[in-house]
């Protein structure tokens, strides 16, 4: 996710009659852990879809390694049954997930001939090249025969070209990289027909700088605890939230950590050194799930118990969610999103209706500003939502009149100044 403007602060105010919102504010959408609205029993920690399962980019950097492969090699004409085993060493350095480097391989293989005896040995070193799903080592092998039939032994030299050996990466994490064989013997040696094989192995690369600093890893698994006792808390109903008046300093205090140092460690994954991130491994993209679907759960349960929320509090909350991808186009867990924009949708529309002018003064349409077709007053409260509701395509309403996105300035008066505060 690309860094942008994000709100930051304290988005969850006390209420109208309580406290000013501080600074910014973002409520809370979407549905509580324990309520009935969108992921009302969902937990944050459940395993993502699989489309969020981006691994940590490959570490740059030196890399050291060795690999071995056996198994059974053969050839139809002459027949030809043999055994192979072959181990190697491997250096390469990777720059933005490229690998490129050098190999070495000796090896050797023995079996049958129709007659006799067969068995070689062999050794060489090539180019290796990859990224982080696969590694391919290619190069010239010598090659010695020797072949025993009735009694008369053989020498001879064969060079090879391998092009190239495939190694399928299986596993990365900041200091390991760990793979298979993944081509047969008769897919690597060029130039040799007739021969099948199904050589097994292994393969294993160590990083040879210093450790990463796990303080984003660390963070983001004390914000998973954090938020699943907060959640538990929800779920027992031992969260005392009052039906009017405001909103109660301690809880909106815990609602705002949770957001933002959820906002906090998604700037600082979207701006940190690879090496910082390569600790996540192959969860990498499930932590960043799990941080929008945090906010989303959050920013719900707000939603959902918070008697008197402000216009800047829902201007912040959708600001928030935008930027975390937890609503509008392309959100992470559309069903819940699409809740959470009701939500939104639901507040900033209790909002206007606080607002509403009927007084009877003429509209912006040329008729007047009644119950029956309400108007509403150019303030910066009324202007926030209407950019919530056009930058999510919401259709808000005021008493009852819908005001889809396209349109809705069209109901602003001229001036507020009959408007009283």
């Amino acid at each position: 996710m690309a860094v942008q403007r994000v709100t930051r602060g304290s988005w969850v105010g006390v209420g109208r009659t309580g406290a000013a919102v501080l600074a910014v504010a973002l409520i809370l959408t979407g549905a509580p852990p324990g309520g009935s609205a969108a992921g009302a029993d969902d937990d944050v920690t459940e395993a993502p879809p699989d489309e969020a399962l981006e691994s940590a980019p490959f570490r740059d950097g030196e890399w050291l390694g060795s690999y071995q492969a056996t198994g059974p090699v053969s050839r139809s004409n002459p027949q030809i049954n043999m055994h192979t085993l072959i181990d190697g060493t491997v250096g390469f350095e990777v720059v933005d997930d490229v690998a490129a480097g050098e190999w070495t391989m000796q090896g050797s293989a023995s079996g049958t001939i129709e007659g006799g005896t067969i068995s070689n040995v062999f050794q060489g070193s090539g180019p290796v090249e990859g990224d982080d799903e696969r590694l391919h080592l290619g190069g010239r092998v010598g090659t010695t025969w020797t072949t025993t039939i009735g009694g008369h032994t053989e020498v001879s030299e064969d060079p090879i070209d391998l092009g190239p050996f495939g190694v399928e990466v299986t596993d990365v994490d900041c200091n390991r990289v760990l793979g298979t064989w993944e081509q047969s013997f008769e897919d690597v040696i060029a130039d040799v027909g007739g021969w099948s094989s199904d050589l097994d192995g292994s393969f294993v690369a160590v990083h040879q700088g210093e450790d990463p600093d796990p303080a984003l890893l660390e963070e983001a698994e004390s914000l998973l605890n954090t938020y699943n006792d907060w959640s538990d808390e929800v779920r027992a109903g031992t969260i005392d939230v009052p039906d009017e008046g405001p909103f109660p300093r301690p809880i909106a205090d815990r609602a705002n950590e949770l957001v933002n140092r959820a906002v906090d460690l998604e700037l600082a994954m979207a701006e940190a050194d690879r090496d910082d991130l390569c600790l996540f491994g192959q969860d990498l993209g499930a932590y960043e799930f799990l941080l929008t679907a945090l906010v989303q759960e959050v920013l719900s349960w707000v939603l959902e118990v918070h008697p008197s929320l402000t216009a800047e509090d829902i201007y912040s909350a959708a600001d928030i969610l935008l930027w975390m991808g937890g609503v509008g186009e392309g959100a992470v867990r559309p069903d819940v999103a699409a809740e959470l924009e009701e939500q939104l949708a639901a507040a900033g529309s209790a909002v206007l209706d606080e607002v509403a002018v009927t007084d009877g003064r003429e509209s912006p349409s040329g008729g007047s500003c009644t119950t029956d077709s309400p108007c509403l007053p150019p303030t910066d409260d009324v202007l926030l939502l209407l950019m919530v509701g056009a930058d999510l395509g919401l259709t808000l309403s005021v008493l009852g009149t819908d005001l889809p996105p396209e349109d809705a300035a069209t109901h602003l008066t001229a001036s507020d100044d009959e408007v009283e505060d």
